[in-house]
């Protein structure tokens, strides 16, 4: 899905930053955007975002004017990209640049996910390969880009370790501790024990926060109508507890067109092979 057309390009975000390989001249991740981890896969190394998309990133990408009705057929209803600000316990403060720019985008469907990380050169996360993920291979780490960092490879229940940690991540005790219980995404990396350990050093919140789409939808409804296809979101958010906290835990099954305040997403890219043979 990466060479999605018509999402709009990546200018005027050279300032964003990017974080880079391996030293030595092997693969570096893309620069722009949003600073990403590189990963050693099983198909080759690969990039993931190191923090769910915020509202500025996502604001600079909609500051390019993308053109919503020049994507495939499974989007060709949208017709704008803009967060929702009403509705699915969405209103303007969950996409709020100015204010709260380090927040994660929130009140976005699955297909704003993928025109957005298309749009900046990278894609939506889902099978190695660049390809959509199988339905039900969501808690495969061979597999699901996604489960595959988040896991650190298939060896880690939760990001930090395999047992869950009670307020490690943006969760609901987290909540409790900090909103009394409202339900508020926090901005990335506030909780700065939530992380990968050793192994992929650098990515934060793939447990909470918000839910983060996938490239993993299967149709259960209309044929002629993707807005009924289901699609993965993963990780859990602010108002979950453990059982859908871990790198392999079963999202909820949400339609393409969904969104809340709890839903957001990460992009992942193919590196920049610079001073490879």
């Amino acid at each position: 899905m990466g060479g999605m057309g018509g999402a709009g390009g990546a200018g005027g975000m050279g300032g964003m930053g990017g974080q880079g390989g391996v030293g030595g001249g092997g693969p570096t991740c893309p620069v722009g955007s949003t600073p990403m981890v590189l990963v050693e896969g099983p198909e080759g190394p690969y990039c993931i975002d190191a923090t769910e998309v915020t509202s500025l990133q996502y604001s600079l990408w909609l500051a390019t004017l993308p053109v919503p009705n020049t994507q495939d057929p499974v989007c060709g209803w949208k017709d704008s990209y803009v967060p929702r600000s009403s509705g699915n316990n969405c209103n303007g403060s969950h996409y709020d640049p100015i204010t709260k720019p380090n927040h994660p985008v929130a009140c976005v469907d699955w297909c704003d996910a993928r025109a957005f990380c298309a749009g900046v050169g990278k894609r939506l996360c889902g099978a190695f390969g660049d390809q959509p993920l199988g339905y039900n291979e969501f808690d495969d780490s061979t597999k699901s880009e996604w489960t595959y960092a988040c896991s650190n490879k298939g060896e880690r229940n939760y990001p930090y370790g395999d047992g869950y940690q009670q307020k490690r991540c943006v969760d609901d005790p987290f909540d409790n501790m900090l909103n009394a219980g409202n339900g508020h995404a926090e901005p990335v990396k506030t909780a700065t024990n939530c992380k990968g350990g050793s192994g992929f050093a650098g990515l934060f919140d793939m447990s909470g926060n918000v839910w983060e789409w996938e490239d993993s939808c299967r149709s259960i409804g209309n044929p002629n109508d993707p807005k009924d296809d289901q699609c993965r979101d993963r990780g859990g958010s602010f108002w979950d507890q453990e059982g859908f906290l871990s790198c392999k835990s079963p999202s909820i099954d949400r339609r393409r067109d969904s969104f809340n305040k709890n839903v957001g997403f990460r992009c992942c890219a193919d590196p920049n092979n610079l001073g490879m043979p």
